[in-house]
């Protein structure tokens, strides 16, 4: 891909119009992020920049494509802002506290060595001022299944799973429900 078309993708993530931001440069910029996150990497400032948008898209944009990216971090770029990352599921936004409880599984993925570390962000999601804090906890169980064969902490993971029963939401509490039975620890 050339670089004016890289660049007009990635502005493209700030527009205020849906279709551009979403439809043209998001799902565009995420096959890229996905297949070719080399492609992306040396735009990592950017992704940054837009990581600390106000505008919770943006945000949520940001959060997706650095995971992706990641997977091309060869410099570390990503351990200097893991807190910074992570802490946006502990913020009173929503959008983007789902979206890090979601794709959290991404970067154990990328970067095994700071499984612990997102294991230990993830067990902490009741510290989210965000409301409907059930539905990120669908986010965080999600991811926990993408990696828990890899997890160290597997025992924490089961307890924050097996208190599923004091959670509000159905579709929650369904979830982990499947997500013991998946693994014979109902």
């Amino acid at each position: 891909m050339d670089e004016k078309k890289l660049n007009e993708l990635l502005e493209g993530t700030k527009s205020k119009k849906c279709e551009i931001r979403f439809e043209k440069s998001f799902k565009q910029l995420s096959k890229i992020a996905e297949k070719q996150p080399e492609v992306l990497y040396p735009k990592w400032d950017f992704l940054i920049e837009i990581f600390d948008s106000e505008n919770q898209y943006t945000k949520m944009i940001a959060l997706s494509l650095i995971a992706d990216v990641i997977k091309a971090d060869k410099e570390n770029k990503f351990e200097k802002i893991f807190d910074k990352y992570f802490d946006t599921l502990y913020g009173e936004r929503l959008i983007a506290a789902f979206s890090i409880a979601k794709i959290a599984w991404k970067v154990v993925e990328a970067k095994p060595k700071l499984e612990q570390r997102v294991t230990e962000k993830l067990l902490a999601v009741d510290r989210s001022k965000a409301k409907h804090k059930d539905t990120m906890k669908i986010g965080v169980m999600e991811s926990f299944d993408r990696y828990f064969e890899k997890a160290k902490k597997k025992e924490d993971i089961l307890k924050f799973v097996r208190s599923y029963p004091e959670w509000g939401s159905p579709k929650a509490r369904k979830l982990a429900k499947e997500f013991l039975e998946k693994r014979g620890k109902v």
